[in-house]
Parts: C-alpha cells; structure tokens; sequence
C-alpha cells in the first residue's frame, strides 16, 4: 500500500574553508551530540529492555559472544526526530538515492573495554508517530569521511503494530465504511482523533455499544446527535469488544498521521463543545500537561514484558501460553506505534522507504545562492522535516548548488511549505543563514548569512527554533498540551412518547 504525505522541506547548507567534504560539518553535526545510553547487563542473562526514548529491547540468554560470567556495557542512541537528525549530521541517502527515515538507533556492547559480537539476534520494538508499511530496515556503512550512507534494505518483522492496524481497516470497512471515513467527514463525523476530542478516553468505547442510552445521559453525546441528527442515529455495536473497537481507532488515527492535510482541512470544524452556533450549552476545556518522559534505561520485570496481546491471522486474540489467559490490550495511543525490527550486528540501523515509493511527486529544480560575509567553499544538504530525508547538493552550477536525483532534478512535492537553514563556519568563525518558500518547479533560494556561535547554533537546533522557524513541524516539547471537552454533563431531555 502507497501513501502520500505533504511535508515541509528544510534545505540545510553547511560551508567551510576546504573545497571536498567539510571537515566541520563533521565535528559540529556529529552522531556525538546525541547522547548515549548506557546499562550494564549480565552476559548469561535475558532482559527486555525499555530505553529513554520508547524503544522496547528483547535480549535472550547466551545472545553475547562472551563468557558468561562477564558483565556485558550496552550503549544505544536513538535518532527519531527532526532536530536530532540534524543535530546528529545523518544524512537519509542510500548509494546516492534519497530515503524517508522513520528514525534512526544505534546499538553497541563491550566487555572489559573491548567490543563484542553477537550470538544471535537482539529484537527491537521502534515507537513511531505514524506506522508506513512500505519502511524497510537499512544497515549503517560508515564513508571515509564519517558520514553514513544506508545499505543492504531488509523487510521488517511483521510485529504487532502492523497486525493491530490490519485487523483495525478490516473491522472498519466491516462495520464503519458505510457511514465514516479515518480523515473526513462523511454522513458521520470522521474518526480519527475521536478519543481526543471526547470528554474521556473510555467514552468512545461507551458511545459504540449503546448510543441511543448516551445521547439522553451525556453531554457530547447528545450535541454530536444535535450535529449529525440528519444521519439518524447511530447504530449500536455491543458485540465488539473493547480490543476491536480499539484497532478500529487506531487505524484511523494512524491514518490521519499518514495523510495530515486530509484531517486538517475536514475536522476543523469538528470541536463541537466550543461551537455555540450550534449549541447552547455553556462548556470550556481543560487543559492537561504531561510530565516529561524518564531518561534512563529500564529493565522490564520478566512478568510484565507481555505488554500487548498477539493477533492471530483470523483476527483472534492470543492467550499467554504461560498462563492461558488471555492477554489485554494497553490503553496506548497510536503515537506509541512500534516497529519490530531484529539485528544481528551491532551499529546504526534506519527504518528507511525509498522516497520515490511514494505517488504525487514531480521533478523540479532547486537551486541554493548564499549571500556570504567572506568567500568560503559551500557544502549544500536539502532536508524534508516530515519525511526525515536529508540529502546532499549535487553539483555547484556558477554560484548555485543544485540537487538532482535525475537529469539535473529532484522529485518533491509541489506547493509544500519549505525552510532554508543555512550554517558553518571558517577559522574560529560560525554563520548561518534562514529563509522560507513554497516548492515550485524551478526556483533559486537566496540565502543571507550572519555570523554566530557553535554553541549557539547548537542551541537553535536543540529548542527547535531558529530566528522562530520550527525545524521539527512533530516534536513534541518537555511537556505535552491536550485539551478536551468540558466535564460537566448538560443530558439532552428526550420527551416520552
């Protein structure tokens, strides 16, 4: 299955004193800057893992090539937004061809000061915003300038993430098609995004086993009814369970992440409780914050590592063999999204799609002029926020660096919002340079570049923010902001008959 995304592009330009490879791009946006995790595990032993960032890590005895009486250092990095692509300098390119990444982990272990092999292969679970079928897992080969280029694509495991979100499209077009769309609103309002906009997160769950009894009881209820009574009422489903309701919303909430400008243009007007045109029901919204994440890497008790129940290939619910009952779903959003992916060598690994997977891109030139304060040989990357992709300029065309991946172009989407950052450094000195545009055919971006700190620059990159440009359109800060619908409850009075 193919899916188009509209995205952001950043083109990123880095410039130094030498007329190859910089060297400072090297030492400024390096792998360095992200920071390293790191546990100390018994060589004879299993864990599962759950590092800072959401990865689930499932090591099984004997996995290290090591006496077993050795005590094994595992060190991970983890590299799945924006920001830290850039900051980390990870180029998405494979052999020269532009990638998607769906991020990045790197993965290594040591034993008395010395690197390690494996025995066999260490399962890793990769949280994602969004689950895209087409990723394929790429292996780092590091250049001989440091940079990395992708290589060897291998399918992914067919975890449980892709299994959920199949059994979800499934009990969807079954139960659901004739009356909603995931993305837009139909003779029904669309689903994605119903547990957020609904006054808690059981009351979707409630709503579908017993409508008729909600819209006389609740106050959503009854204004969704208000809205959309010219559908009729909407039919009861008490025979799905709670896990088949939930895949229902999961597939569509991950197909909203898929497709952003379907769900932003059709449910703006979807905030019911804050719409008094259509009500009179006085309501306001809570405003909830969420504390930052842990930092540190946990070991998950051994009793606790089955987090989610297996989904058989006609759509049962597995039992935990270990106690034959059967498992129950966690209450997670679709954010918590994994990829499963198993390695058998340690290094960078990159859930990559090659972007030229995608249908709705056209060719089209971009060329990159910088307005510099002294002459400096220029390197030239042009990075797509949404798609992680960050690719290098081809060729230098008089004062312009131009990028192609055929006949001098380079397949983007047209009319998408892009941002030029543009930074490096000669001698002692750092510049850098912003500017925005929307993608065209063919358009030459002028830059101005004003001087600047490293540390500063690291800055920008580290609060997301450059002379106010956003560089992470998805990341999420320190703290997350919900809001939902007022908690009183004003029941719509139905007059007996």
């Amino acid at each position: 299955m193919q899916r188009i995304t509209t995205f952001t592009c950043f083109v990123i330009v880095f410039f130094s004193s030498c007329n190859t490879k910089i060297k400072n791009f090297q030492s400024v946006l390096t792998p360095n800057n992200i920071k390293s995790s790191f546990i100390s595990l018994n060589a004879d032993a299993a864990y599962t893992l759950k590092t800072p960032k959401g990865a689930v890590i499932k090591i099984a005895k004997k996995t290290f090539k090591v006496n077993p009486n050795n005590k094994v250092e595992l060190e991970i990095k983890e590299v799945y937004t924006l920001q830290d692509i850039v900051l980390a300098g990870l180029t998405t390119e494979s052999n020269g061809k532009a990638l998607k990444s769906a991020g990045m982990i790197y993965i290594n272990a040591t034993s008395n000061g010395k690197t390690i092999e494996l025995q066999q292969p260490i399962k890793i679970s990769i949280p994602a915003e969004d689950y895209d079928d087409n990723m394929q897992l790429f292996k780092g080969e590091t250049n001989e300038d440091s940079t990395i280029n992708w290589i060897d694509p291998q399918p992914l495991d067919t975890g449980l993430t892709a299994r959920k979100l199949l059994l979800g499209q499934r009990l969807f077009k079954a139960n659901c098609a004739s009356c909603h769309k995931p993305t837009k609103d139909f003779t029904a309002p669309a689903l994605a995004g119903c547990r957020e906009r609904s006054p808690d997160k059981d009351w979707a769950y409630r709503f579908t086993r017993n409508p008729a009894l909600m819209i006389t009881t609740d106050t959503y209820a009854s204004q969704l009814y208000r809205k959309w009574k010219g559908s009729g009422l909407m039919t009861s489903f008490p025979n799905l369970t709670r896990e088949e309701v939930k895949a229902i919303l999961d597939y569509c909430d991950n197909e909203a992440l898929l497709n952003p400008v379907a769900i932003e243009s059709e449910n703006k007007k979807d905030s019911l409780l804050s719409d008094t045109a259509n009500s009179s029901i006085p309501c306001g919204f809570d405003t909830i914050y969420y504390a930052k994440p842990d930092t540190s890497i946990m070991i998950i008790p051994a009793e606790e590592t089955s987090l989610e129940p297996a989904i058989s290939n006609n759509n049962t619910i597995e039992t935990d063999l270990t106690t034959n009952a059967p498992l129950n779903f966690t209450d997670r959003s679709t954010s918590s999204g994994m990829y499963d992916i198993a390695i058998d060598a340690f290094g960078w690994y990159n859930l990559d799609v090659f972007i030229t997977a995608y249908n709705g891109l056209t060719d089209v030139t971009v060329k990159v002029q910088l307005q510099l304060p002294i002459e400096s040989a220029m390197n030239v990357f042009l990075f797509c926020p949404d798609k992680k992709l960050l690719t290098e300029a081809s060729y230098k065309e008089g004062n312009h660096f131009l990028f192609e991946q055929s006949n001098g172009k380079i397949p983007l989407f047209l009319n998408d919002k892009a941002i030029i950052l543009a930074f490096g450094s000669k001698a002692d000195k750092m510049f850098y340079g912003t500017a925005s545009f929307n993608v065209k055919t063919e358009q030459t971006i002028i830059i101005k570049i004003k001087e600047t700190t490293e540390a500063e620059l690291k800055s920008f990159i580290q609060k997301n923010n450059i002379d106010g440009i956003k560089i992470d359109l998805n990341k999420k800060d320190d703290f997350e902001i919900k809001e939902k619908p007022c908690d009183e409850v004003y029941p719509l009075k139905v007059s007996k008959q």
